[in-house]
């Protein structure tokens, strides 16, 4: 977090590391998803940016954990039924 000027900013880094296991405790797979968020104010206090670029971060993590299910090589071959459709 920093403020240059008059406009204070903060920037989150996200990386979530999920791991997928098969229904008999058999390591799948990993998959590393990051995220960033940023957000920048005139006026706003530095625990509301803070907050701010979280959820931003957490926004995009979520977008790419659902747009990437499919791409992933462990989830692909996991659910492999639903993602071929």
């Amino acid at each position: 977090m920093f403020s240059h000027g008059w406009e204070t900013e903060c920037d989150v880094f996200i990386t979530y590391a999920i791991i997928f296991y098969s229904l008999n405790s058999m390591r799948l797979g990993t998959w590393s998803i990051h995220a960033e968020g940023f957000a920048s104010s005139h006026i706003g206090t530095l625990g509301a940016l803070a907050k701010d670029a979280t959820q931003n971060a957490m926004r995009d993590l979520a977008a790419q954990f659902m747009t990437g299910i499919c791409k992933n090589m462990a989830t692909k071959e996991l659910f492999d039924k639903h993602c071929n459709k």
